[in-house]
């Protein structure tokens, strides 16, 4: 007999260890795994498929690939506790055992005591906190692949590893079934952790009133064909992860998160203009949603992204990315006909953990975090949206739990700015849902939003004289959702109609405010929203309130969304960046964490457009500026609008808005410069070189005078004008170029002595980044007064590039009651404009342009 340390390693171990030569055995080794199978189905994971009975107890099934374990091409149903004769299956695996027993099991059907991922691939092991890294890993989803990882901030989460995205079904025509919550007892059917268990429902299983197939839609392709038609390798789901060679997601390659206009998909053909059709928001919502999964807590209540904190901090923030992003998703199947990537589930297993008091998990509550109260309304519309895909499926206990988490919408304070809306969408989903809600309350905040209301389609945001975005992508926008969310109640007909003309009205002027290339002017704050700026167009074409034509506004919406697809508003791992066209740090406000910039789901509303609506069919027609140059005023906002059809840019000159009453004596740069445009930005802050746009004094120790407080003097079709300090400006707008009238204004003769008047141009980057225009230039000059043409080169950069340009004109030597004229222009190419002839007459100054037109102004 051979001793003991001569025998190989396994046999030793198996005769101190009896049973575990048994459980070599096939037929017990099959009963583990069946009973494991068992444990799985009953507390399974929200984003995990069926595990089919083939798949396990035939080792055989060599998976040449990740097709192979797709539960359509496998064809059993999904195998259901208790269903089956167990004989017969532990039959099946003994002779399957004793043809394979000691084959390598390449599909990873070994599950005994592991972790299932979807379809049944293995998940790998949790990683420790202290694990090491694989000398072949990549970086963190997040990481720039093209620079350094020092601007970023730490995971949020300490050490922790995003849990790898799954890889999209390859098929283009196999559909998974939906996965719901199970129904019955909420406080039986749930998991351990209170998340609620899913389960596959099939279209025949549905009650009424809950077909899969909504509006007659037929089945269409999943998202994978919808974005790869000719190429079934290209896996939505890892969105920037390839394989490894052994065919599990890791980061042994790493793939750049590509454009989704890349000839992905063939072009729409009623898009001559954007090429992209519904089928093409839909899978780029779908390609969105997806990125974010990486980062996701354990229940989903969360996605802790990469980034500094906001001042909420960081639980907040991961509720923040949550909210905005479900947000999309529930526009995505309001009227989705299916839910291949189960968006449903996801989405509704981070609501139970979210709202769970027990939960680690757990949201910050509206009466302790303020954002709280921003994302509670994101949530209430999704959930409005989704309801028969979510809130209908929940079991009564989270439902109630859901409730009593936004409950607190009719106690807390909001702002009295465009918050109001926030908090009455809130209080229209609990009042939808028999939730407490308080009508006192939302008449009061109605009546404060009319408040505001200027005229033309034009609000203020609060008292503070702040006009920009805000109007369309919450004024208008929330203000019919919040009609669309209490139908039937008393009044809202009255209201849906007093919005719907408000918004037409607003429309009107707000499509000038788009360049050829479908990019909205840079203006205002909280522009990493981005495609937001459409989300008030989706609501005209929506509620019927649109005074464009639906192609228009089709060509309008969609080029919007797909100029920041294209221009790098998304990171290497599918993430929207702070920034515009790419990551730019330094618009980054207090308020903005790394989730913030999901608020541009508001830019996919039209996805509750209907597959069959007519909407869809009808052809993309041009712009506004596509059609003619702009000249219009906006009288509200004191803007004229100048546009160029030849090279497409729009400008927007500015004598109303400055937001001076939020900052006091300071300037906003966003706000308060002369002139915005839709291919520029403002310099920042200057330090020591003159800012862009402005008409400035600069005193005899370098002190300046600052364009805050102003006020609008007139604003007509091509002129307007505007007061501040000793200063009086009149703008004149003809085509791509501006002509500045400037009046100053002395109590005593000597007052200005010493002191020279700056006149500056537009800050153009020598260095633009990707994505925008190439060959800008301002050019400066002066057309009445004894002056000095100057440029100036900022240090910093804008987001649209680096070593900004600004040029400018000096008058060294001023008086009081003098008139001095000065042309601003901005083009894109090497030709410089051609420039009017400025007189001062002794009524009037007279402005002869190269066309014949000539202006007087007094």
């Amino acid at each position: 007999m051979q001793a003991d340390h001569l025998r190989p390693d396994q046999d030793v171990e198996e005769r101190r260890h009896p049973s575990r030569r048994l459980q070599r055995l096939p037929a017990v080794q099959a009963a583990l795994q069946l009973r494991h199978l068992r444990d799985q189905r009953r507390r399974r994971l929200p984003w995990l498929g069926a595990v089919h009975l083939r798949q396990l107890l035939e080792p055989r099934l060599q998976a040449r690939s990740d097709e192979d374990l797709q539960p359509g091409r496998l064809g059993p149903r999904p195998l259901a506790p208790g269903n089956g004769d167990l004989r017969q299956r532990l039959h099946r695996a003994e002779e399957a055992g004793q043809q394979g027993q000691d084959q390598v099991d390449p599909a990873g059907v070994q599950l005994a005591g592991r972790a299932v991922r979807h379809r049944g691939v293995p998940v790998p092991a949790v990683r420790r906190r202290r694990r090491r890294p694989h000398q072949d890993e990549g970086r963190r989803p997040g990481a720039d692949q093209e620079g350094s990882d020092q601007h970023r901030h730490p995971d949020p989460v300490l050490r922790r590893r995003p849990v790898r995205a799954l890889p999209a079904r390859t098929s283009a025509r196999r559909r998974r079934t939906a996965q719901v919550p199970v129904g019955g007892d909420p406080d039986r059917d749930q998991q351990p952790d209170r998340r609620p268990v899913l389960q596959h429902v099939r279209d025949q299983e549905r009650d009424r009133g809950q077909e899969l197939q909504r509006r007659h839609q037929p089945d269409r392709p999943g998202p994978s064909a919808d974005l790869a038609v000719g190429q079934p390798a290209q896996h939505l789901a890892v969105c920037c992860r390839r394989r490894d060679a052994q065919g599990v997601p890791g980061p042994a390659a790493e793939e750049r998160w590509p454009a989704l206009s890349s000839s992905e998909r063939a072009p729409d053909p009623t898009a001559p203009y954007t090429g992209w059709g519904r089928a093409h928001l839909e899978a780029f919502a779908d390609r969105t949603l997806l990125a974010l999964r990486p980062w996701a807590t354990p229940g989903h209540a969360r996605f802790d992204l990469p980034g500094p904190a906001s001042r909420a901090g960081q639980v907040s923030d991961g509720l923040e990315a949550f909210a905005r992003s479900f947000l999309a998703a529930g526009f995505r199947l309001s009227a989705a006909a299916d839910d291949p990537d189960d968006h449903a589930g996801w989405y509704a297993a981070g609501l139970v953990s979210g709202t769970d008091p027990s939960s680690p998990e757990r949201w910050p509550d509206l009466a302790d975090i303020a954002q709280s109260r921003v994302e509670a309304a994101a949530i209430a519309i999704a959930l409005h949206e989704s309801r028969s895909w979510i809130w209908d499926r929940l079991g009564k206990t989270d439902q109630q739990r859901i409730i009593d988490w936004l409950a607190p919408s009719a106690q807390v304070g909001y702002g009295d700015n465009n918050w109001k809306w926030f908090a009455n969408i809130t209080q229209a989903f609990l009042r939808s849902v028999d939730g407490p809600h308080d009508e006192k309350l939302i008449n009061d905040n109605i009546a404060l939003l009319d408040s505001w209301y200027l005229e033309g389609g034009w609000y203020n945001d609060g008292d503070r004289g702040s006009i920009d975005w805000y109007n369309g992508w919450v004024m208008h926008l929330f203000a019919l959702w919040y009609c669309r969310m209490s139908d039937g109640v008393p009044g809202v007909a009255d209201l849906l109609e007093r919005y719907r003309q408000r918004l037409g009205d607003y429309l009107s002027q707000a499509a000038w405010l788009f360049g050829a290339d479908s990019a909205p002017l840079f203006q205002g704050r909280s522009l990493i929203y981005r495609y937001a700026t459409v989300g008030a167009p989706w609501a005209g074409a929506i509620f019927d309130a649109d005074p464009l034509t639906p192609g228009t506004l089709r060509r309008l919406a969609m080029g919007t969304v797909r100029y920041f697809a294209d221009s790098g508003a998304f990171t290497e791992d599918g993430l929207l960046s702070m920034g515009w066209l790419g990551r730019h740090e330094a618009m980054r406000q207090p308020y903005s964490g790394p989730g913030s910039p999901y608020w541009s789901s508001l830019g996919l509303a039209g996805l509750v457009i209907g597959a069959d609506d007519p909407f869809w069919t009808i052809p993309e027609q041009p712009l506004p500026i596509e059609t003619g140059d702009i000249g219009e005023p906006i009288v509200p906002a004191g803007w004229l609008v100048s546009g160029t059809q030849q090279d497409g840019i729009v400008r927007v000159i500015n004598h109303g808005v400055d937001h001076s009453a939020a900052h006091d004596d300071q300037e906003d740069p966003l706000y308060g410069r002369l002139a915005y445009s839709t291919v520029t930005a403002p310099a920042p802050r200057p330090t020591g070189t003159p800012a862009d746009n402005q008409v400035m004094l600069i005193g005899p120790n370098g002190e300046t005078t600052r364009r805050v407080g102003f006020s609008n003097l007139m604003t007509s079709r091509r002129i307007a004008a505007s007061a501040w300090g000793p200063i009086t400006c009149t703008s004149v707008a003809h085509g791509a170029v501006e002509v500045r009238i400037i009046r100053l204004q002395a109590e005593r003769a000597d007052d200005l002595d010493g002191v020279r008047l700056l006149v500056s141009g537009y800050a153009v980057p020598r260095q633009p980044v990707p994505g925008s225009r190439q060959q800008l230039r301002s050019d400066v000059q002066i057309l009445l007064g004894d002056g000095k043409p100057g440029s100036a080169e900022h240090d910093q950069d804008n987001p649209f590039g680096s070593r900004l340009l600004i040029n400018s004109a000096e008058f060294p030597v001023v008086a009081a009651g003098q008139t001095y004229a000065v042309g601003v222009s901005l083009t894109d190419g090497a030709d410089r404009p051609a420039w009017p002839t400025v007189v001062a007459e002794a009524s009037a100054t007279r402005i002869a342009w190269p066309d014949g037109t000539v202006d007087l102004i007094t």
